[in-house]
């Protein structure tokens, strides 16, 4: 790996644990960086998107919060 190298990466995904049954489920994903800026991000459930946009990177931390759709149950 190059020293000079940008990089980003996930260094945290959390699932808020308060839904209640059919509720979304509410995600918090943490994306560390070595340089500050805008990365892109898409999050995906079941081949959905739920999430798409950018993660503002400040002092090398950036954070976004999703909420997924409600589950659809199969019998």
């Amino acid at each position: 790996a190059r020293p000079d190298a940008v990089d980003f990466r996930i260094s945290r995904f959390d699932l808020i644990e308060r839904a209640q049954f059919g509720e979304p489920i509410l995600l918090s994903i943490e994306v560390a960086g070595t340089e500050d800026g805008e990365v892109p991000l898409e999050v995906f459930c079941d081949q959905a998107r739920i999430y798409s946009g950018n993660v503002k990177i400040v002092r090398g931390r950036g954070r976004v919060l999703c909420r997924s759709a409600p589950p659809q149950w199969r019998a």
